[in-house]
Parts: structure tokens; C-alpha cells; sequence
């Protein structure tokens, strides 16, 4: 997701095509991208596209423009949704990735599991150890709070209540 007006988006797009094309040409990686363009008209969409090496949706869909901009929750651009071979989001925020892994050394990008993560040992309100096994088919919110912050405050205890009726 990407225009021509856009500043970021002019910066980012040949940072994109360089491992675009490191990633298919030089690695043989199987990576398509698909220009999905929020231009203004078509012309602004032709003048970008002319130098992008891949695939574009197009401009004249802006109906399936503004479905997958939905689907993906797209709040801003550039925006680099990437894909697994089935379809199913790697990670919406391909745009770091790219940033951060310049030569595509860690390509497709799959973010690490949960529990390489979290870890594997918690403690639980009366001090006792309990493991990642033993959370084994529960759902699990990781709650993110700070005691100095007002908002906080206000909030776990609402998030307590709650945790406590489950």
C-alpha cells in the first residue's frame, strides 16, 4: 500500500525494490509483491507503478483497493502486508522488516513463537512458579502496565475484576 504523493512511501519504495529484487533475483526466493496504490487519479498511480518491477492491483479498483486496505487494517502508508504461501498474514508491519533486515537474511519474516518470547517461567500471585506447560490450551492476554501511569490505574482494576470472574 503506497502512493506517489506520499513522502514516506517515495523513500521507502526504492529501499523495497533493492531487496525486492536482492530477494528474487540474487537469492531465487518465491516473493511476489502486489501495488496496491492509494494515488489520487490514475496518472499519479502510472507514474509511480513505472518504476516499481512488480505487480500491481488496478487503479481502477478502488472497490478491492478499500477491501483489502480493511482486511489488513491499513491506518497509514507505506504499508508492506506480508504473506504466507496459503495466504495467511505473516505480519502487517513488513515495512519494519525490511527497515530492520536490509539484506533479507531473515526473509519471510514469520515473527518468533509466543513462547520463544514470553518465556517459559511466570510467578503466580502467591509466589509460586508456574511454567508455560501449564498454561498448555489456555488463551493468554499479556497485560502491559506500569504503576506511575494514571491511565493504568484506572484500568487494571477493571482488568482484575474481570480476570477474577473468569
Amino acid at each position: 500500500f503506497s502512493a506517489h504523493w506520499c513522502p514516506p512511501c517515495r523513500t521507502f519504495t526504492p529501499e523495497l525494490t533493492r531487496i525486492y529484487k536482492k530477494l528474487t533475483e540474487e537469492q531465487k526466493k518465491d516473493f511476489e509483491i502486489v501495488f496496491v496504490s492509494s494515488d489520487n487519479d490514475d496518472a499519479g498511480f502510472n507514474e509511480y507503478y513505472g518504476d516499481m518491477p512488480w505487480l500491481a492491483l488496478p487503479y481502477v479498483e478502488r472497490e478491492r483497493k478499500s477491501t483489502l486496505s480493511s482486511k489488513f487494517k491499513v491506518s497509514g502508508i507505506p504499508t508492506l502486508v506480508i504473506l504466507d504461501k496459503n495466504g495467511s498474514v505473516i505480519t502487517k508491519d513488513g515495512r519494519s522488516q525490511v527497515d530492520a533486515d536490509p539484506e533479507g537474511a531473515n526473509f519471510p519474516w514469520v515473527p518468533p513463537e509466543v513462547k520463544d518470547v514470553i518465556g517459559t517461567d511466570f510467578i503466580g500471585k502467591n509466589g509460586a512458579k508456574i511454567t508455560l506447560d501449564q498454561l498448555s490450551g489456555k488463551y493468554i492476554g499479556i497485560y502491559f502496565s506500569a504503576h506511575w501511569c494514571p491511565a493504568c490505574k484506572g484500568f487494571t482494576p477493571v482488568h482484575a475484576t474481570l480476570y477474577n470472574k473468569m
